[in-house]
């Protein structure tokens, strides 16, 4: 934990640069540790929980991002987008503790009762085991995520994203942990559960990165690892290739590879969401899914791999040349006309409110889940359920004007002041309040009703000034094409490469190459003879 007490350090936590001697943490803990011994109130914070420590350095990066994007005329980011893929990342980490539990209970129990060898847990060959182990687990999840429909449900939110940038990694399906962890449980046999949960973190931090348009052709090193020129490949449509999380060679070992060949801005589902809630987002996929064909539908396939496929030469073929330049070209905010990006009109100061109530609702959350331990579980419970209300009421400020979605931010935003007077007067060093300047408390107890009119008279004026602009008829014009269910869909070439994975393309380029290959074979073998 040391060498990360540096905010400029913990920037190392981006790129798995975390040596196996600060793995020595685990040596706190027994040889078979139990679940309330990782994480009981006599061990808190000895594992270092990396995520939340990589918060800095996130919004860095991204600021970073969005400035060099600038000064090159490229609108990397807008407001609704970006603002979906915090809030979806943050009701991740709300939901992901209950199967966090489950996962660690039972990879405690399989290490505890059936693991093989114990290994030194800073040490170099737990440090290996753990980050191949991790990455080869996550890449057949992944695959796993794309061909079933059931897993898709959860996957897909990450997918999600209209814009490729290093916020778009922070889009995580709430429900991906239920299952994750059963395809890296074969390492309970060898490796600590204190080391496995840090590497699962860095495994997680270390894919961040290659959510960039801004990298292209890294040389060397897209042979080896996953980059941004390979990751874009797989958030385009319909992204069926490129799994891997940390390594490119599990994708190139089974199959599964598919080298960009230049930037094309076509990112997001093939059928895109038509609002910006982050709490539905979790759960569209599956309704639609059920609609359409029965809960059946859930189980079947979406995308066909070869299981059994395993190419060792594929590791030692050079990648398709002469494209190092289209990789280093950012796309434009702008693509084809048929895929328009989900994007309604909004006043300024409708904006400006919005991104006020993303902001303090992003705090409230981040403070709740630091603190959550000093809650009991009923009452964490309630906040939970809050905050995720809270999330969809304000994501779906970002949608076309409905009634429903102003009565319900209305009475949001009531209950948000009511609650906030209450633990002002009752609780006011409570950890989801003790932010607030004294003043603002002060005026929340002696000046209730008049902050109740402001803030309230702020609203309502936002919601006549947003009702107005998206009156305009050239947005009119705009809301049809995006709320039209064909604009949105790929084209028939598109859904045949979706529906066969890598793509029916790259199919007939492989049967090419195969049977070139065969070709040569038989004209060595003629030689000989």
């Amino acid at each position: 934990m040391a060498l990360f007490e540096s905010p400029f350090m913990r920037l190392g936590l981006l790129s798995y640069l975390v040596p196996p001697s600060e793995f020595s943490f685990a040596s706190v803990f027994s040889a078979s540790p139990s679940y309330d011994e990782l994480f009981g109130a006599a061990n808190k914070g000895v594992i270092p929980d990396y995520t939340m420590l990589a918060i800095g350095p996130f919004i860095f990066t991204i600021v970073l991002e969005w400035f060099l994007g600038w000064m090159q005329g490229k609108k990397l980011y807008r407001l609704n987008d970006t603002s979906a893929s915090f809030m979806l990342g943050l009701i991740m980490l709300l939901i992901s503790v209950a199967f966090k539990y489950v996962s660690i209970i039972a990879y405690v129990y399989v290490y505890a009762h059936y693991r093989v060898m114990s290994l030194p847990v800073d040490g170099w060959s737990m440090w290996l085991i753990l980050f191949l182990g991790v990455d080869f687990g996550y890449y057949w999840m992944h695959r796993f995520a794309h061909t079933y429909h059931v897993l898709w449900t959860s996957h897909s939110v990450h997918h999600s994203g209209e814009d490729y940038n290093l916020a778009t990694a922070l889009r995580q399906g709430a429900f991906q942990g239920s299952y994750s962890w059963v395809f890296q449980m074969p390492l309970a046999f060898f490796c600590h559960p204190a080391c496995f949960i840090a590497h699962g973190a860095l495994n997680t931090l270390g894919q961040f990165w290659i959510h960039t348009k801004l990298i292209g052709d890294l040389g060397p090193l897209e042979y080896v690892l996953n980059t941004p020129s390979h990751h874009r490949n797989h958030h385009r449509v319909p992204g069926n290739c490129n799994y891997a999380g940390i390594l490119i060679i599990w994708d190139r070992l089974f199959g599964t590879f598919m080298a960009e060949k230049e930037q094309v801005e076509a990112y997001g589902l093939a059928v895109q969401y038509d609002t910006f809630d982050p709490s539905l987002a979790n759960v569209v996929h599956a309704v639609r899914q059920v609609k359409s064909g029965g809960w059946g539908a859930l189980f079947r396939r979406r995308a066909h791999h070869d299981l059994w496929f395993v190419d060792f030469m594929a590791l030692f073929r050079p990648l398709p040349a002469g494209t190092a330049f289209a990789r280093w070209t950012p796309t434009d905010n702008v693509r084809d006309a048929r895929r328009p990006k989900t994007d309604f009109p909004q006043h300024y100061f409708m904006s400006c409110y919005t991104m006020v109530q993303v902001l303090l609702t992003i705090v409230l959350t981040l403070v709740f889940i630091i603190e959550r331990g000093k809650f009991s579980v009923p009452v964490a419970s309630g906040f939970c359920v809050a905050l995720l209300w809270s999330f969809s009421c304000v994501g779906r400020l970002f949608d076309l004007p409905s009634a429903n979605c102003y009565i319900q931010e209305s009475v949001r935003l009531a209950l948000l002041l009511y609650f906030a007077r209450a633990s002002a007067v009752q609780a006011p060093h409570a950890p989801l309040f003790a932010l607030l300047p004294g003043a603002v408390k002060q005026a929340l107890v002696t000046h209730f009703a008049v902050v109740c009119a402001g803030v309230m008279l702020v609203w309502v004026l936002a919601v006549a000034l947003n009702v107005r602009e998206c009156e305009n008829p050239a947005h009119k014009v705009k809301e049809q094409k995006i709320l039209e269910g064909g604009v949105n869909e790929m084209t028939s070439a598109e859904k045949g490469k979706g529906a066969v994975g890598v793509g029916e393309e790259d199919r007939q380029t492989k049967k090419k190459e195969q049977a070139r290959s065969r070709s040569r074979s038989r004209g060595k073998a003629r030689t000989r003879k």
